[in-house]
Formats: C-alpha cells, structure tokens, sequence
C-alpha cells in the first residue's frame, strides 16, 4: 500500500503518518509541505518508509504528479472550506481513493449536496470517504452505532468541550477553522436542515465525564449536514460546543456579534480586507500575558470531551445511548480513525464507491473495534449504567 499525507508536517498528519508506517502492508508513505526542508525533517522522525515531498495542493499540476503512484491520499490540510474541492476534484481526476477530516459544514455541504461529486468518484472505481477525524468522524460512527441500538432514533446530539489549555497552540489553519465555525452554523430539525447562530442559539445544559455540567451552544460543524443522510428516520441532529473558562464562549459571542468574523469586504483606504483576515493577522500579535489573563491557562488542567448521545426507543421504552471520549486534546481520537479509514481503504475493506461520509461506508461496530483496539478509549452509557466500551 502506498499512501500520501498532504499537510502531513502538522500534528495529526504526522501522526496518522507515524500510524499507518506501523503497518507491514504500507510500503510507503509520502509527506507533504509546501517547504521541503520541513517534509524531509518530519519524515526522518518517523521512519524509513516515509519521505518528505514539497507540494503546494493549489498547484493542480504539482499535486497530481505527487498523488498519481498512491493507493490512498489523506487531507490533513485545511481550513476545508478553501482546500477541499479542489483537491479532491484533482485526487478523483488520478483515479486514488481519498479521505480527509473536513470539519467545515459550508464544504461538506457542497460536497454532499453535489451529485457530481459522488458520480465523478464512482465512475472513477474510487472512494472518498469526508470527515473522518474525531468530530466530525468518530462521533458520525459513533452516532450511526447507537442508532443501530436501538428500534426507533429520535435524535443524535454531538458536543465538543475542551478547556482553553486544551485548545492552545492552534496553527494558521485551525484558527481560521475555529473562527469560521463560530460565524454560521447548522442544526437539523423535524426533517429539515435550519440555519443557527453559533455560540448564541441551542443553548442547553449537559454532562460530562471530567468538565462536570456544562452550558453548551450550537456550533457550525458538519455532523448534522451528514449523518441525517444515513441515519434512516431520525429527526433531529445537533453538534454543539462548551468551553472553561466561560469567558471564552463570550469573548467569540462577541466577536462574531460584532461582525468581526465575517467574510463580507471592507474598503480601508482604498484596500479590500475581510473582518476575518484582520482577526487572522491580529490575533497572533496579542501577547500571551493577555491569554493567560483572560481564559485563566495557568489555571485549568487541558482536557477536551467529546459527547455523543443517540435517543429513541428500545423494546417500547425511551431509550438513550451515551459514549465519551475524554483526553487533554483530540489528536488520539483524530489519528486514529483516520489511519483506519486509510487502511481500510487501501486494503479494499470499504466496497462502496463514490463520494461519502464515513457512517454511509463503513461498518461501525468493525471499525469502533479496531479504533478501541489502537487505544482510543471510549465509554458507554445506558440507563444510568457507565462503562468502558466494547463493541
């Protein structure tokens, strides 16, 4: 098997990197950045199967030549929302299955809605699987595993929590990720896909397994555009955000109230720049002192929490089935699930071709085994009962 990583000098590229030259079928696998220098540094940490590669993924010509020889590439690079389409149209266009971990609802979007996509990639003979990481990814599998629990599902909520500690050290893309998720949201609801204000609207009261009870709000990620498309009957889908300390979740209230989040131009003297773009390049020169002092890091431990709770009926009764994920961030729980996915592509386990979410093509109950097995752990809970899952 041979895979390529593009944006593979980043924590979870070389992580899945790292993952999938474990494995005695991969015969390599390929790094990419856009400085060369920093692909081979990052390819000598990990091993002789893996090189380094320079690769600009908006040069169509550069990335067809890199992909062309693999059996799968994996997306590591974002914000998706810029990178996605063009990348996969070009992967598609070589005929090499592909996998990323979009986690921008405006792409998944376009992606899923588009029949193109899909027919493009199965005439090809070739799979693309979006949004397999750990949200969205993990907690679609996960939703798609507790619905097949139970007889009826009413409805699949997916939060996220984390602390700032656990949210610090974001790169360029994360960032903008982060501030375009926070700007427009979606939610799912009796049938119908509805437009919501992240951080503002959804406001409800959860609990979780170290961040206690927590106030958590709509945010604008892809799992509510995708597992309604393959969770048969459920009515509602919401992913949701909480964050410690509270301040955070009203310092970006604010911002985006303030349309400081926004993609609409403004002229200053006589330049063109979006509220974003000024955010982007502020942002990084506010001191840490000042971090440090508004969201408390020197005072709170790093954990992120994933939620994942699957409601409906089970033998004629209300039923609810929950499973947590809880660590100081989320790089396990990405890594993981998508070294699997591109394993289980390369090794021909997902037979359906075509342009889908993980839920619409992969077995959940095999692949939950295999993502515990490589030591992600997650718990269960059903009728007040907790325990460590075992699929």
């Amino acid at each position: 098997m041979k895979v390529v990583v593009v944006g593979g000098t980043g924590t979870i590229g070389s992580g899945v990197a790292k993952q999938l030259a474990k494995e005695k079928d991969v015969e390599w696998v390929h790094l990419t950045s856009r400085s060369l220098d920093k692909a081979k540094e990052a390819a000598k940490k990990i091993g002789n199967k893996v090189s380094g590669v320079e690769l600009d993924i908006f040069k169509k010509d550069q990335l067809a030549k890199v992909v062309k020889k693999a059996d799968v590439v994996v997306n590591c690079s974002g914000p998706y929302h810029k990178v996605a389409i063009p990348v996969i149209s070009t992967i598609v266009e070589q005929g090499v299955n592909y996998i990323d971990i979009m986690d921008d609802p405006d792409a998944m979007i376009k992606v899923l809605d588009d029949s193109k996509f899909h027919k493009k990639a199965k005439d090809a003979g070739v799979t693309v699987i979006v949004g397999l990481g750990s949200t969205p990814g993990l907690s679609d599998i996960l939703g798609k595993y507790g619905a097949t629990k139970l007889e009826k599902v009413d409805r699949i909520d997916v939060t996220w929590a984390f602390t700032s500690v656990s949210g610090t050290g974001a790169g360029g893309a994360l960032s903008e990720h982060l501030l375009h998720v926070m700007d427009r949201g979606w939610t799912y609801k009796d049938g119908k896909w509805v437009e919501t204000k992240p951080l503002v609207d959804g406001k409800d009261t959860q609990d979780f397994l170290q961040l206690g009870r927590l106030d958590v709000y709509d945010i604008g990620h892809p799992e509510p555009i995708m597992l309604p498309r393959h969770v048969k009957g459920v009515k509602a889908v919401t992913c949701k955000t909480g964050m410690i300390p509270s301040e955070m979740i009203q310092t970006y209230r604010t911002l985006t109230e303030l349309g400081l989040l926004g993609l609409t131009p403004v002229d200053i003297k006589g330049t063109s720049i979006t509220p974003r773009e000024f955010m982007l390049k502020q942002l990084p020169t506010v001191p840490m002192e000042t971090f440090v002092k508004l969201f408390k890091l020197d005072e709170i431990e790093p954990i992120f929490e994933l939620r994942v709770a699957v409601d409906g009926e089970k033998e004629g009764e209300e039923a609810s089935f929950i499973y947590n994920f809880v660590d100081v961030s989320h790089e396990e729980a990405t890594v993981v699930p998508t070294a699997l996915g591109a394993l289980w592509l390369g090794r021909g386990q997902v037979k359906i071709k075509g342009l889908l979410p993980p839920e619409g093509c992969i077995d959940s109950e095999r692949f939950l085994k295999e993502v515990v097995e490589n030591g992600v752990v997650i718990y269960e809970s059903y009728k007040g009962k907790r325990e460590l899952f075992k699929p």
